[in-house]
């Protein structure tokens, strides 16, 4: 588990560098969880996956836009990455 999130996490932060500098980057967090509680053991608490990506990027100081609804394809245009927490499961 703890792998995975390593990877992730690497991931993550390659697309951000690759697609500019960390200011100009526009971020959608799509949650997409279920609300399905974890015990995170960075923030110490049971949160959602996608509240935890939340902290991480508030923490960061990274501005971002969340919301339980997917745009349409047109506003998504306007992001440069696009995040979505499944969960432990994908939630059909």
């Amino acid at each position: 588990m703890k792998r995975t999130w390593i990877i992730s996490g690497c991931m993550f932060l390659a697309v951000l560098f690759l697609v500019g500098p960390v200011g100009a980057v526009e971020i959608f967090l799509w949650e997409h969880d279920n609300r399905l509680l974890s015990r995170d053991a960075v923030f110490n608490a049971e949160i959602t996956c996608t509240e935890s990506v939340a902290r991480t990027l508030t923490g960061l100081n990274m501005d971002f836009t969340r919301d339980a609804a997917l745009p349409s394809i047109e506003e998504l245009n306007h992001y440069d990455v696009v995040v979505t927490a499944l969960g432990f499961y994908c939630p059909g």
